[in-house]
């Protein structure tokens, strides 16, 4: 049975657009009256009220503090939208969450998603229960939430979490500051796991030792679940002494993250720092009767995440400034990661897959910031065709006879450029060693124009593989759609495969189909000489990653 969303706003047009969105995955009663909404709630209780703020009959927040005093509305999350939004009176009416005008159809419902989320399970006092059952599901032996981590040694946040209650008095305050350590080439995921566990546990370690951040003698350093990337630090102010303003904070987390990567440095050398970004934000949460404890717990943890991620709005700026720059002058600098396989006992290199970064040394060097900033200005189209030039061009010199495996977004080579490149007659580098790796993070809407656009590009002689099976959209959707050449496991499935048994009979599995089917599976991400011997063993002919090599500007 769906669940029921009470809609409030005045705005015939807005309401309706908001309605269709929402319809899509729920039950939606909608109200340009907040009158007639509250009469409504009284007689069905929903399971989460969307309203908008500016009302003339009766405001958003009045609107909130009146559905409080309904004795079956105490604890039924409320969502505001407004375009002038106030975030400290939303709270203070008894929302639970605001959303800005304009909004996109993914926000919205990306909002409602997550407190119908935090409703349904906060009985249980779980902040990541879904995390928590794949994470489970996914291990070999049973994995104990209450546990310490198998990384960092810190207990969970799932384990504390009554703790931190039980610490918290009426007129308490928490300060909640939340670190991550993410590699920087995401989009790729071949940075190294193993660099990547020595970092977030030499990260713990500092935190545990550091001195000079903690606005109290009673603090909780936890991991966000077990198995993730995030720190959360939970400071309880039992007096409310040290309630603490945006400039205040944003000082202590630069100065947190300082101290941080100053002291990494004596551990690390500057080139594998260079690989990650340590994140920290913050969020603070004030002792409300009217909301549930872990409603106003998961808020604070929200922003403190938010904050972590969040760029300036001058550094956007300066972003967009550089992007341009860099489509301009097609400054693309592109690394070669070899593709091995093995004949008669003796490996070989089959190719290379080309990896696009941005001008060194500068913002956008990052691939994840260069892609997230084209996508932001809708020219991620254009960005992958300058990423293909410079990737083709560059693969001139490499040894003859070896394929070139280059990242297409799926709408990208909709676009007429690639095609006039590739048959244009100073083409600098053969179609036939080409081989379109489509992402499957994206959702391909029309599968029967995109077979079209492949079927030109297959005539060319280039091959097609589905890269980062495992990660994103349905994988075996794409390969019964698409009938690729090649199908590329995501690193996470790789990792660990040598003993996860859950892996194992997926990718078994997999493989069966695969060889049935004249699909050949390349693995990425291979860390480990065990990871190696078991893809072997079940017929994983191809395969890339830092045990066999690292990226690099030159071939082998």
């Amino acid at each position: 049975m769906p669940k029921r969303v009470i809609l409030v706003d005045d705005d015939p047009v807005l309401l309706a657009l908001s309605e269709s969105i929402l319809t899509t995955e729920y039950e939606v009663q909608a109200f340009t009256n907040p009158e007639a909404a509250l009469f409504a709630l009284s007689a069905k209780t929903p399971d989460l009220i969307v309203s908008d703020v500016v009302m003339p009959l009766m405001s958003g927040y009045e609107f909130c503090e009146k559905v409080r005093k309904i004795p079956e509305c105490g604890d039924i999350p409320i969502l505001l939208i407004s375009a002038y939004g106030d975030p400290a009176k939303a709270v203070e009416s008894g929302a639970d969450d605001y959303l800005l005008k304009p909004y996109r159809t993914e926000e919205l419902l990306a909002a409602v998603r997550e407190l119908m989320h935090i409703r349904s399970h906060e009985a249980r006092m779980n902040l990541n229960l879904i995390g928590q059952q794949l994470l489970l599901a996914q291990q070999a032996g049973a994995l104990d939430a209450h546990a310490p981590d198998s990384v960092t040694g810190l207990p969970s946040l799932y384990a504390t979490i009554e703790d931190i209650k039980k610490a918290l008095g009426h007129e308490a305050h928490l300060l909640i500051i939340y670190l991550d350590v993410a590699p920087l080439h995401d989009r790729d995921e071949i940075y190294g796991w193993k660099a990547f566990d020595q970092l977030l546990k030499a990260v713990a370690e500092i935190l545990t030792k550091i001195e000079g951040f903690f606005i109290s003698k009673e603090y909780f350093i936890t991991m966000n679940r077990p198995l993730s990337n995030s720190i959360v630090i939970v400071q309880v102010d039992r007096d409310g002494q040290h309630k603490s303003n945006p400039e205040t904070m944003e000082i202590l987390i630069r100065s947190l993250q300082t101290k941080i990567l100053t002291e990494l440095e004596y551990v690390f050398s500057g080139r594998t720092l260079k690989e990650f970004v340590v994140n920290v934000g913050y969020g603070q949460m004030f002792y409300k009767a009217s909301l549930p404890f872990i409603r106003l717990f998961y808020r604070a943890l929200r922003d403190a995440e938010w904050t972590a991620h969040r760029k300036t709005e001058a550094q956007h700026i300066e972003l967009k400034r550089e992007f341009a720059e860099f489509i301009r002058t097609g400054q693309v600098r592109t690394l070669f990661q070899p593709v091995f396989g093995e004949k008669n006992g003796a490996r070989y290199v089959l190719g290379y897959e080309a990896l696009s970064r941005g001008p060194q040394g500068g913002n956008i060097e990052n691939p994840e910031i260069l892609f997230s900033v084209a996508k932001e200005l809708s020219q991620t189209a254009a960005l992958d065709f300058n990423c293909f030039q410079a990737a083709v061009r560059a693969a001139a010199a490499m040894p003859s006879g070896g394929l070139l495996f280059v990242n297409v977004e799926p709408l990208s080579i909709l676009t007429p450029e690639f095609k006039f490149f590739l048959l244009s007659q100073d083409r600098p580098f053969p179609a036939d060693r080409l081989v379109f790796e489509i992402t499957e993070r994206e959702i391909i809407d029309n599968y029967q124009e995109f077979n079209r656009n492949l079927n030109f590009f297959r005539q060319l002689g280039i091959r097609i593989a589905i890269d980062d099976a495992g990660s994103g959209y349905s994988s075996l959707n794409q390969i019964v759609r698409i009938k690729p050449d090649y199908v590329k496991l995501d690193a996470l499935i790789v990792r660990d495969i040598d003993t996860d048994k859950f892996k194992q009979d997926i990718v078994e599995a997999f493989v069966g189909f695969a060889h049935k089917n004249g699909i050949v599976i390349l693995a990425e991400g291979v860390e480990t000489a065990a990871e190696l011997a078991y893809l072997k063993k079940i017929k994983i002919d191809l395969w890339q990653g830092y045990f066999l090599s690292r990226p690099a500007p030159a071939f082998l």
